[in-house]
């Protein structure tokens, strides 16, 4: 019998990512952060293992998304609306703007 995780719990995985935050039926749901190996974080809402709803993403270079990411069924499209906000001096504006928030 496979047991799946449920409630607040934190995950390593494999390639050096962690995970903490709630999970439903063993996916991620609910408001938990997400950080990446190389330094990114995500810290926001989850439905069914998907990034959906608010969210913040800071990049290693310290740019910051901040604002609404839409998970379109069944297409599984991460439809990006927001505000961007760069705060790392060295880029311009029009690259921030022009940069996937994920």
């Amino acid at each position: 019998m496979d047991y799946l995780p449920i409630g607040i719990g934190k995950a390593s995985f494999p390639n050096g990512d962690t995970y903490e935050g709630p999970y439903e039926d063993g996916k991620r749901n609910g408001k938990g952060k997400y950080a990446y190996k190389n330094g990114a974080i995500y810290d926001g809402q989850y439905v069914q293992n998907h990034k959906t709803g608010y969210g913040v993403m800071t990049y290693p270079d310290k740019g910051i998304y901040e604002g609404l990411v839409v998970l379109l069924f069944p297409l599984l499209y991460l439809l990006s609306i927001s505000l961007y906000l760069h705060k790392h001096l060295k880029t311009s504006k029009s690259s921030c703007l022009n940069r996937s928030p994920f």
